[in-house]
């Protein structure tokens, strides 16, 4: 009997047909067994994928690795692959030469788990450019623990993207590599509660605004939501708030603020603007209760 492995390694093909792409065959891994509770898994280099033995939520990895030149699918388009939370996922990770595809669907839910557990991280590297699902993103993430943390830093991801899906976590973080306007396209649907939202490019398209504060440091930012939400700081960049309840505390403190594209009522508590900042609105569908300039800044009431 092989020893037990600190880090494990998922080939999949093993057997045929359905078997190939089962996780609950050991002989899909290196060592001839499944990963147990703290082992690292590994998939890189290969075209298999996890299409069955798909709720894993009792297994508590302490890393999952699915390289960006693992190509293949992870979860069906309804179902996604469960594991429990505490662990740390690295997805689209690629440091060698040539430019892998990524696979097309990872679709991964991080499962609430009894007893103590360390604080879920997933870290999203890149991702495919295309989906195998319409109208859905390549990786699609649900988290079930407020202690998580997603970072993405490239490619196209979403987090509880479908109707039914909710997530809870601790931070959503967006930065970038080389294009820090275009990197990450991130999508939050409406089901999802945040604590912080801390974003350094890309685009991110939120329908929640269950979030405590948000911060647009670059990139583009649209929400279109009904919820409320305290506090939202703009420091370049494009803020496009279509929708909202009521924002409590909006700091525009550099790029454009746009809430002329849609004629949805709206209201912000407490607006305060530096210079450098511009803050386009309509009177009549929006309601400023309070606007607090800090120095020289620019105000149009003429953009609709």
């Amino acid at each position: 009997m092989p020893p037990e492995a600190r880090e494990i390694r998922y080939l999949g093909g093993s057997g045929s047909n359905y078997a190939q792409e089962d996780f609950e065959i050991g002989s899909n891994f290196d060592f001839g067994r499944k990963p147990i509770d703290d082992e690292i898994l590994l998939a890189e280099a290969h075209v298999f994928g996890i299409l069955y033995g798909l709720d894993q939520s009792a297994l508590r990895l302490k890393e999952f690795h699915w390289k960006q030149s693992a190509t293949g699918l992870v979860g069906l388009a309804d179902t996604p692959f469960k594991l429990a939370h505490g662990v740390k996922v690295f997805l689209g990770e690629h440091y060698g030469i040539g430019s892998p595809a990524g696979s097309t669907r990872i679709n991964l839910q991080l499962v609430a788990s009894t007893g103590d557990a360390p604080a879920s991280e997933i870290i999203v590297h890149n991702s495919a450019s295309s989906s195998s699902d319409n109208n859905l993103p390549p990786v699609r993430l649900v988290v079930d623990d407020a202690d998580t943390i997603i970072r993405v830093r490239r490619g196209r991801v979403g987090i509880a993207s479908r109707a039914a899906e909710e997530s809870l976590l601790d931070k959503l973080e967006i930065s970038w590599v080389t294009g820090r306007a275009s990197d990450a396209d991130v999508h939050v649907g409406d089901n999802v509660i945040m604590d912080t939202v801390e974003k350094q490019g890309g685009m991110l398209k939120t329908e929640s605004g269950a979030v405590t504060s948000m911060t647009n440091h670059a990139g583009t930012l649209m929400m279109d939501t009904a919820d409320n939400t305290p506090l939202i700081i703009v420091w370049a960049g494009t803020a496009n708030l279509d929708r909202f309840g009521t924002i409590t505390d909006l700091e525009a403190r550099g790029g454009l603020i746009d809430l002329t594209r849609t004629t949805i009522a709206r209201t912000i508590t407490n607006l305060k603007l530096w210079p450098g900042a511009t803050v386009l609105y309509d009177p009549g569908y929006v309601t400023i209760d309070s606007i607090a300039p800090q120095e020289a800044m620019k105000i149009s009431t003429s953009g609709v």
